[in-house]
């Protein structure tokens, strides 16, 4: 099933930014690539929640693009939240092929669903908006207080990413969209920095940089 493998790879993607272990980011690879591969509709985006069968019997006749919540979270927002957070993390926006044409097609039958796609709007909200990025450098206690601090903040769409080795100065880079500052050490500042960026301020703590 389609939501079972986006589930499986937005699990990936947490564990590689938890643990910066970049083996969670290659087997999130895997997944994407399984997602694209199964599910894609290549005709129109969107994925369908079960792969293409030769001889489809029963239910497998029946290949749909489920928009709704339900007991679990809509299975199309959560393919475009995981390959959107996927292109993010790799920066590689192939991940992101058939999310546009996903998320307008899904865009002209949101009336009739009120308050049953709000999982589908978090996938609007991820998809159109600059992503917010933080990239924690350096390893042990201030290192890890830095990555807890981000994990903390309500950022739906935001990336953690662990940088660095022991003994590497402790400090974090802010990144919304291509606009990004580095060298922050101040754990309550991050929600500042990133109003800062995401409003186009030039006040510059740390300066200002372009997203590699």
């Amino acid at each position: 099933m389609m939501a079972d493998v986006a589930a499986l790879g937005r699990a990936l993607i947490d564990a590689w930014q938890a643990s910066g272990d970049d083996r969670y980011l290659a087997a999130g690879r895997r997944a994407g690539t399984a997602m694209q591969n199964l599910f894609l509709d290549a005709e129109s985006g969107g994925f369908f929640d079960i792969p293409a069968q030769p001889e489809p019997i029963g239910y497998q006749k029946f290949r749909r693009l489920p928009l709704t919540d339900g007991a679990a979270p809509s299975a199309e927002a959560m393919a475009v939240l995981f390959m959107d957070k996927l292109a993010e993390a790799t920066s590689d926006d192939e991940w992101r092929r058939g999310l546009g044409a996903a998320l307008a097609w899904g865009g002209t039958r949101l009336q009739s669903f009120d308050e049953m796609t709000a999982s589908l709007g978090m996938a609007y909200d991820a998809f159109i908006n600059p992503p917010v990025r933080i990239s924690v450098i350096g390893r042990g206690g201030e290192a890890d207080g830095l990555a807890a601090a981000a994990w903390k903040l309500y950022e739906p769409s935001r990336l953690v990413e662990r940088r660095g080795a022991p003994g590497d100065p402790a400090s974090a880079k802010v990144c919304v969209g291509a606009t990004c500052r580095e060298g922050i050490k101040d754990v309550s500042s991050f929600a500042r920095v990133i109003a800062e960026l995401r409003n186009g301020s030039t006040t510059n703590a740390g300066g200002f940089v372009a997203a590699p």
